[in-house]
């Protein structure tokens, strides 16, 4: 019975976002700007050195707009909760009972983006699909059911925030989780957050 309660959340879900106007739902992939110390320009730009709760990472598009500028976008992964606490909080949204799979548990991270630079005029859209989470040495998409109010993914133009939650399902046991936004399909770029 709780499974239903995801699939038919899932099934709403597929069904807001084919009609919800967006005029890209994958961005390209991010590249890490280096910071302007030599210490603070490793930090967020890979799973290896990714950047603490708290601070943030800005990072360039691989690919030049129409103008000849990047589209540059700074995000900060602000709160991540974890276990019991955050099958609570999903269980309070959804109305729904639900439960992960066995082994596993929900995690919560609360991200904010600043869209930087971008066309003007055009909107560049942060889906859920485009963080992945590192945790015990496999790459796990972010679950793309629940659109946790408010949820970071949505519209943004140059120059506006927009802060929400994405949620993954990983290992109960991970110590030491890794969370990645639009990192390439190679697994190059992308920006790099602990969420421990």
């Amino acid at each position: 019975m709780r499974r239903f309660g995801l699939l038919a959340i899932l099934c709403i879900t597929i069904i807001v976002l084919s009609f919800s106007g967006c005029t890209d739902s994958s961005p390209a992939t991010i590249t890490p700007t280096p910071a302007p110390s030599s210490s603070a320009a490793e930090i967020g730009h890979s799973s290896s050195n990714p950047a603490p709760i708290g601070q943030a990472v800005t990072g360039n598009s691989r690919q030049k707009m129409e103008d000849g500028s990047q589209l540059t976008l700074t995000m900060v992964l602000e709160n991540v909760t974890r276990g019991d606490m955050a099958t609570k909080m999903l269980d309070n949204y959804s109305g729904l009972p639900q439960v992960p799979g066995r082994g596993n548990e929900f995690l919560f991270a609360e991200f904010r983006a600043d869209l930087v630079n971008f066309t003007p005029n055009e909107t560049y859209s942060i889906s859920n699909l485009n963080f992945v989470i590192l945790s015990e040495g496999n790459f796990t998409n972010a679950t793309p059911v629940i659109l946790f109010n408010p949820t970071i993914q949505g519209g943004l133009m140059k120059g506006e925030t927009r802060e929400g939650w994405v949620l993954f399902e990983i290992p109960a046991n991970s110590t030491d989780p890794v969370i990645a936004y639009a990192r390439g399909s190679d697994g190059s770029g992308g920006l790099w957050f602990r969420a421990y």
